[in-house]
């Protein structure tokens, strides 16, 4: 596998770790913080304010909790759920609209806190569990009764949930995009990484093959650059170094040249006859013997 496969595949584990961890956590985060009772508790304290301040005034005239209930109901057919009145301070259901709680406290029947001044939790009856919450009376003269409705609450698995449902869809395109966008990125990353060295690799193969003239551009991070840098140096001394030794084998060709030939014509000269005379004869083959011993003196040089 090349260094640029390598480096791709890596940015993509990344990319596709993260993404996996992040829609993982929104997994958890909508598990754990349901949208839906989110907005069945919104919903219930917004009615509760609305019964809060119908009620007001039959209290404080001092109609029955039991009828400001069966009024309400009789006079507000879109109002879904259950409606309780209890005592603020002690929670004590002193009129249920279902006919169940009258007289128990609903701090005993589940789990209820303060937000906001509303007093929002959950009970069970007979199997079924209901949300509820309150909104306190603004500017009350004096106590009265405050009001709980209560729905029943099914819960719903976050995948089954609508409003993670809505987001699911948006959520998968985001990723999708982000992924593209991230691949994208990373193969420029990649291939700027991997290019110069590419480069690097192209020109050495061509002075393998006998193509001195070969310098690579220096670009890249400082690592690649700097190896760029020390490339075009070798690739320049490689250059010197083939130049020199052009020059001196042209200077020992010359320099051979010469007595080779002084050799080969007296040896010539000799071979065909054309010096007939002893004093010639020993002549050639003193020059021939001098010219020896200087390719000898030439060849030692060489060598040392």
């Amino acid at each position: 596998m090349t260094l640029r496969a390598r480096l791709l595949l890596s940015y993509l584990m990344v990319i596709v770790t993260c993404v996996a961890v992040i829609a993982l956590a929104l997994l958890v985060l909508l598990r754990e913080a349901p949208t839906q009772r989110r907005l069945i508790t919104g919903r219930l304290t917004i009615e509760a304010g609305v019964v809060q301040r119908l009620m007001r005034q039959p209290l404080q005239s001092g109609v029955s909790p039991e009828q400001i209930i069966r009024r309400i109901q009789n006079t507000n057919a879109n109002l879904n759920g259950r409606l309780l009145l209890i005592d603020e301070q002690t929670t004590e259901v002193l009129a249920d609209s279902g006919g169940q709680l009258a007289g128990r406290r609903l701090s005993e029947l589940g789990r209820l806190e303060r937000i906001n001044g509303a007093l929002v939790g959950e009970f069970e009856i007979a199997g079924t569990r209901w949300l509820f919450s309150t909104r306190q009376g603004i500017d009350r003269v004096a106590p009265i009764p405050e009001v709980v409705v209560a729905a029943e609450y099914d819960p719903t698995p976050s995948f089954r949930d609508p409003i993670f449902r809505e987001l699911l869809q948006p959520m998968i395109i985001a990723g999708l995009l982000a992924l593209l966008v991230s691949i994208g990125l990373a193969a420029l990353i990649t291939r700027s990484v991997t290019r110069p060295m590419q480069h690097v690799a192209q020109a050495a193969q061509k002075i393998a093959a006998g193509d001195f003239s070969q310098v690579v551009p220096v670009e890249g991070s400082a690592e690649v650059k700097e190896m760029a840098v020390n490339f075009n140096q070798m690739a320049q001394q490689v250059r010197s170094t083939q130049h020199s030794q052009r020059d001196f084998l042209a200077n020992v060709t010359h320099e051979l040249k010469t007595p080779l030939t002084s050799i080969q014509g007296f040896a010539q000269a000799i071979r065909d006859g054309a010096v007939g005379e002893p004093a010639a004869v020993r002549r050639s083959a003193t020059i021939i013997y001098d010219e020896a011993a200087r390719m000898n003196r030439l060849v030692g040089e060489l060598l040392d």
